[in-house]
């Protein structure tokens, strides 16, 4: 749970940056095709999960125990600054290297975007991932990356060409040197 808000302050450091110290073009970054059907399905959503949070017993219990752990391990972080200051390092490369890799993969389809827009369409697919309940947000990260796409207003076949790309790198990829590794640690018993 620390690293969740690790994550979200390395994302927040990034905004800002990319905010106060960007050269960005007003009339592009923020030109996001919105709607008010986007509006409702977000007010459903919300309101959905409060309602589920408070009649649903066990996931309500649950909420609260995350929450608590996320408390004891964040304030086990403030007690030593240098690890703390590691993980903040380590949670910022991280996001930086998603970023730069889903830019890149939008490159690599013909796409221009800018950094801070990338950064967007990055926060708001870990959003979606971090709700679905699927191994790795898998399927949430692609719709929502491909939805914040489709409102920059690319098109739907390079933005599923683009979001794919990144899937494959980002997720796929890695899995067989992750099979690999934990065969290796577990013969070891380092587990």
């Amino acid at each position: 749970a620390s690293e969740r808000i690790i994550g979200f302050l390395g994302i927040v450091t990034l905004l800002l940056i990319f905010s106060i110290f960007g050269t960005i073009n007003s009339n592009s970054w923020l030109s996001i095709s919105f709607t008010w059907l986007h509006a409702a399905v977000v007010g459903i959503l919300l309101i959905l999960s409060v309602v589920v949070l408070k009649y649903k017993n066990s996931w309500r219990r649950e909420f609260v125990r995350a929450g608590k752990d996320a408390k004891q391990q964040f304030l086990m972080l403030l007690e030593s600054p240098m690890d703390l200051v590691l993980a903040y390092a380590s949670g910022l490369m991280m996001t930086i290297m998603y970023v730069l890799c889903l830019y890149f993969s939008l490159k690599a389809v013909g796409v221009t975007l800018s950094v801070l827009q990338v950064l967007i369409v990055y926060i708001t697919s870990i959003i979606a991932k971090g709700v679905s309940p699927t191994p790795g947000g898998l399927g949430a990260l692609e719709l929502a990356m491909a939805a914040s796409l489709q409102g920059f207003g690319l098109a739907g076949d390079t933005t599923y060409a683009a979001v794919v790309l990144y899937r494959i790198a980002t997720y796929w990829l890695p899995l067989p040197f992750g099979i690999v590794a934990y065969r290796y640690i577990s013969a070891r018993n380092y587990l």
